[in-house]
């Protein structure tokens, strides 16, 4: 995407959700989503905002939820942003490409879902090398 379009993107997204708060709101109570693994891609990160993600869900564990996740792109929030976290080394960063296996969580509030990752970790790529073949040096 371009500058402009996230930008536009961002105002529709923030504008959605201040309406669908207000619509819940009247509407009633919010619906809280039991924690779920699942596994990732990064598809974007926004610029300007440092914990708004778009993810591709590939596999999700959704056996104790009451929705289906697997295959779909979701806008998330990073509990701890999306840039690296000082003196914690499980929390390195994501950027659009990362595949990434995460502990998911949200709520309904009317038809909106709300996503939110609090722990993930980074799902690193198998050498190409064939089993027992020692790398070059």
């Amino acid at each position: 995407m371009t500058g402009t379009a996230q930008k536009v993107f961002f105002t529709l997204l923030t504008i959605c959700s201040l309406s669908v708060s207000i619509f819940a709101q009247s509407e009633g109570k919010v619906v809280q989503l039991k924690p779920i693994n699942a596994i990732g891609e990064i598809i974007s990160v926004f610029e300007g905002n440092d914990n708004i993600v778009l993810v591709k869900v590939t596999k999700a564990d959704t056996a104790k939820a009451n929705f289906e996740i697997n295959e779909n792109e979701i806008l998330c929030t990073f509990q701890f942003g999306t840039k690296p976290t000082d003196g914690d080394p499980k929390l390195p960063g994501v950027k659009a490409g990362d595949k990434i296996r995460m502990e998911l969580a949200g709520d309904r509030v009317g038809n909106q879902w709300n996503y939110r990752v609090f722990r993930y970790w980074e799902i690193k790529e198998n050498s190409s090398s064939p089993k027992g073949e020692k790398p070059q040096k």
